[in-house]
């Protein structure tokens, strides 16, 4: 029974209900998407810091070794590098020991190479360092110029260390070294290129640890997007699933992003080490 003299209270009509509702929904609408921006810049800030680390790692072993790691190899006939020759397995494998990872390069269990996660070989905007499909996976690859043996790029076939930082003839703050490599979303761990460790890959055509760029039609290929298909074809391409473009380190321990709209020719450039050819940067 209400007191004698206090104020009836009011319920909220319908019309209210629904404005107050929709408020909320505007301000949900408004919200996610800067939250995905600030994840988003958190998780290329982590990538940045990945590439800055690898390039240092390589710069480590070529004061050690005086040549850049190889990049793998398989003997004729073989679809992999033989388990029994450390020398052909790929340049990732070989980095080891300059990313605070010894005891890894120095396991004799195999099973515990091939799925081991490596944290700093994982791009985060793209997936979770783990084993897919029972076998750790690498998201970066070395830069193996125009050529499908990585002859003109930085990362070599090859089942001994090479390349001499003096052999990047165009400098090497104009010359790639690893940028993220672009995968099948939808086939972590199965996608050919994606479908084995790659310290043992060696340099089989699957190009697990590896990318370039080349010619269709005429056109230099760029970096691309992320993909999500049916299909396990192998990908040459660089690419991430980051929202304008790759981050690349380049020769000279130096780490930038190169957009999907970069010009094909100075991108091509900028993965061939020795055509002596400026790069023009504008369109980076």
């Amino acid at each position: 029974m209400r007191q004698r003299g206090s104020t009836p209270r009011r319920a909220f009509t319908l019309i209210e209900l629904l404005v107050v509702i929709a408020i909320i929904a505007i301000l949900i609408a408004l919200l996610v998407p800067a939250v995905q921006r600030v994840r988003e810049a958190a998780a290329r800030t982590q990538c940045t810091n990945n590439l800055k680390q690898i390039a240092l790692a390589f710069h480590h072993f070529h004061d050690v070794i005086k040549r850049l790691p190889q990049g793998g190899w398989n003997p004729p006939g073989a679809s992999a590098a033989d388990l029994n020759d450390r020398r052909q397995w790929g340049w990732c494998y070989h980095l080891l020991p300059y990313i605070e990872q010894e005891t890894l390069y120095n396991s004799t269990n195999i099973a515990t190479l091939r799925t081991t996660p490596i944290a700093l070989y994982y791009c985060p905007s793209r997936r979770r360092p783990q084993d897919y499909n029972g076998h750790n996976v690498i998201d970066y690859g070395g830069n193996a110029g125009s050529k499908t043996d990585g002859a003109n790029g930085v990362v070599v076939r090859g089942f001994e260390p090479v390349l001499h930082l003096l052999d990047i003839e165009d400098g090497t703050s104009n010359t790639l070294m690893v940028a993220e490599r672009q995968v099948n979303l939808a086939k972590f761990g199965t996608n050919i290129d994606d479908n084995e460790s790659p310290f043992f890959s060696g340099w089989n055509g699957d190009w697990d640890h590896y990318r370039r760029t080349w010619q269709i039609n005429g056109v230099w290929q760029t970096p691309q997007p992320d993909y999500r298909s049916t299909q396990t074809d192998p990908s040459e391409r660089f690419g991430s699933s980051h929202r304008n473009g790759i981050v690349a380190a380049f020769a000279d321990g130096s780490v930038r992003m190169i957009s999907f709209s970069v010009d094909p020719v100075p991108f091509m450039r900028a993965c061939v080490r020795n055509d002596r050819q400026p790069v023009d940067f504008s369109s980076f």
